[in-house]
């Protein structure tokens, strides 16, 4: 989505908008009661900026670690886009299409078969159902949750791109979902971009650091991975592909996928973005196919929409995963031991049940 502009009615809009905000947060601010406190620890990831900005690899990069050190995760996500609007609990083992769960979540399942799901708009209601169901020594993961204060958070992470600033202005006239003084809150603060950012990633992260000492400021650039055939599963660092290249993507961030496929030396014919979450339909698929196309380059997430929705015939498709890295050591360090020290404290101390 883009911002309206900078005009009057745009403007009167984004102040009508804050006061909503603001009214919400002094709302739980002023009664902390208000949020529910669930048995098993939280880690809140989320942001304030609209549009993509990295957040899924970041969530796939904590799973990975908890999961390493012996914690049993559940991820609690609203399922942006669905096409059901229901929710539902997915144990692991359980089987859900992207329709019932999402696209963000079903990927980030396919990778972590460990992974509890909770899907659906109140997530403190999943989370009370799973309180008892889940396994010793577990966590929530709350997936874009740094505005959801309807459930009190242990370690509260928000994401911010790389360019950010503290002058952006909040939606609709910009792409802020809260006003810049909000990233107070956060226990650690993520700058995220691309490798081509990483001078822009580092220099922002100090500037948050001096401005908000009380949060850990660490740094995140996204690589890219391997490619994998969508079909038979072959991975590659360089796709096959015979004839005419197409990229295809139904993501909020459309460059940073058009850059890195840049970056890796790949020549192609055409590019085809669609909305973010987009359900792909079969004429999507022939539209692109008409010109020649023989070979589609696309995201992982897109690659969940594709493969599930039967729209894919013919077609050699090869998808994108996205390898998440700290910029440096300190950033690495730094944000492992927030989630290591809160979470060692919160077992010790509750025997691992509040």
């Amino acid at each position: 989505m883009e911002p309206l502009g900078s005009g009057l009615l745009p403007r009167l809009l984004s102040k009508f908008y804050g006061f909503a905000v603001q009214s919400r947060i002094s709302k739980f601010a002023k009664n902390p009661s208000r949020a529910h406190r669930h048995a098993w620890p939280v880690i809140s990831v989320g942001g304030i900026h609209a549009g993509g900005v990295g957040k899924t690899p970041l969530v796939g990069y904590i799973i990975e670690h908890l999961q390493a050190q012996g914690y049993c995760v559940a991820l609690l996500s609203r399922g942006y886009k669905k096409p059901h609007k229901g929710s539902c609990i997915v144990k692991p083992g359980d089987n859900a299409t992207w329709h019932i769960t999402g696209d963000e979540p079903t990927m980030l399942r396919n990778r972590y078969p460990g992974l509890w799901l909770g899907i659906g708009a109140n997530r403190s209601a999943l989370a009370q159902q799973l309180d008892t169901m889940l396994p010793s020594k577990s966590v929530y993961l709350l997936d874009d949750g740094f505005s959801h204060q309807k459930m009190q958070r242990d370690v509260n992470i928000v994401c911010v791109p790389a360019q950010v600033s503290k002058t952006d202005i909040l939606l609709p006239a910009g792409y802020l979902r809260e006003p810049f003084s909000a990233l107070q809150r956060a226990t650690v603060i993520c700058v995220m971009g691309s490798a081509l950012e990483e001078d822009a990633i580092l220099g922002r992260s100090r500037e948050i650091a001096r401005n908000f000492p009380g949060s850990s400021v660490c740094g995140f650039k996204a690589l890219p991975g391997v490619w994998v055939n969508m079909n038979t599963l072959e991975s590659r660092l360089t796709p096959l592909s015979h004839g005419s290249i197409a990229l295809l993507t139904g993501i909020a961030n459309p460059k940073r996928f058009v850059d890195m496929v840049d970056q890796s030396g790949i020549s192609y014919d055409s590019v085809h973005s669609f909305d973010d979450h987009c359900a792909f339909k079969e004429g999507d698929i022939a539209a692109i196919v008409s010109s020649g196309t023989t070979t589609i380059l696309t995201t992982e997430k897109d690659m969940i929409r594709l493969a599930r929705s039967g729209v894919v015939k013919d077609q050699t498709i090869w998808y994108l995963t996205i390898q998440l890295t700290p910029v440096n050591e300190s950033s690495s360090s730094a944000f492992l031991s927030v989630l290591d020290t809160t979470l060692s404290a919160t077992f010790s101390s509750s025997g691992g049940f509040r």
